[in-house]
């Protein structure tokens, strides 16, 4: 998700104005709270929006007090050329501000951000930062980071893979390989989130856009990243069951009851799916 493409969203532009209907406001809504690493951008698109929207009401009323007419087109053309200006604009502003980083095969690269953050750049990585921001792109290769944790602000990379990383504090490596589509998180320590699923240290995410590859994370890690790819709800019965450590793997094609199949013979676990709830129940780890 980016700002270029809510704003080319009509469905997001009416939720911003207030004219969407009761349905996509309730999505907005829910997609806001089951996804908060995602409001930074919310927000920015949320402001050019409102902001399209008043220039666009100021021309209108311009527009009453002068003798000659407009077509229906016309304004459909001149809203157009604002939303493509907009745009534009955008990606003009971006680039202008954002500063890369890179290293060449063979080569290693220490760097600060200007909160203190210290990134290590690995052999033929590179990145993009907006100065005085907490926020870093990483386009390819390999970033260890040891993040000055800060609650209000928290530290996030977005890899080029279209994923986001969150800092809850403090070391880990993130890397992203846009050809293969694969991104890596490594928890050395604290925690740190990747979508739905909370890695703490000594945890290991893999993904890409069809298998998930989770390495010495909980059952509980394990529920986080099946609800985010199957957009199904959990119940589970016996809370110890969520502490167990597990190392598996599975492709977001694969039918779910598959994977559950697998846990019942690992763990002893029961399950009973109800359309999109699925009730856990046993004994926990053998």
């Amino acid at each position: 998700m980016d700002v270029e493409a809510l704003l080319l969203d009509e469905n997001y532009i009416r939720y911003c104005l207030g004219t969407a209907d009761a349905a996509t406001n309730q999505q907005w809504k829910e997609f806001k709270t089951t996804h908060p690493e995602h409001l930074p951008v919310l927000e920015e698109a949320a402001v050019l929006i409102n902001g399209m929207y008043q220039w666009n009401a100021e021309q209108q009323l311009r527009q009453l007090t002068r003798p000659r007419k407009v077509s229906l087109y016309g304004w459909i053309a001149a809203a157009a050329a604002v939303t493509i200006l907009a745009v534009a604009g955008y990606r003009w502003l971006r680039t202008d501000r954002l500063q890369p980083v890179v290293t060449e095969a063979g080569q290693l690269k220490k760097f600060f951000l200007s909160d203190s953050t210290l990134l290590y750049l690995q052999p033929g990585t590179r990145i993009q930062y907006l100065k005085g921001s907490r926020k870093v792109l990483l386009e390819q290769g390999t970033l260890y980071c040891e993040v000055k944790h800060d609650t209000a602000h928290p530290f996030t990379i977005e890899t080029s893979t279209g994923y986001t990383v969150t800092d809850i504090g403090t070391a880990f490596h993130v890397s992203s390989d846009p050809v293969r589509k694969i991104t890596r998180v490594n928890v050395t320590e604290g925690v740190v989130q990747i979508g739905a699923i909370e890695l703490h240290a000594g945890e290991t995410c893999l993904l890409d856009h069809e298998d998930v590859s989770l390495e010495n994370v909980t059952v509980r890690q394990l529920l986080q990243s099946l609800q985010e790819s199957y957009n199904v709800r959990f119940v589970v019965k016996n809370k110890e069951i969520m502490a167990c450590k597990i190392t598996t793997s599975f492709s977001k094609k694969e039918p779910i009851h598959n994977i559950l199949d697998n846990l019942e013979l690992v763990y002893g676990i029961v399950y009973t799916i109800r359309q999109q709830e699925i009730i856990i129940d046993g004994k926990g780890c053998n």
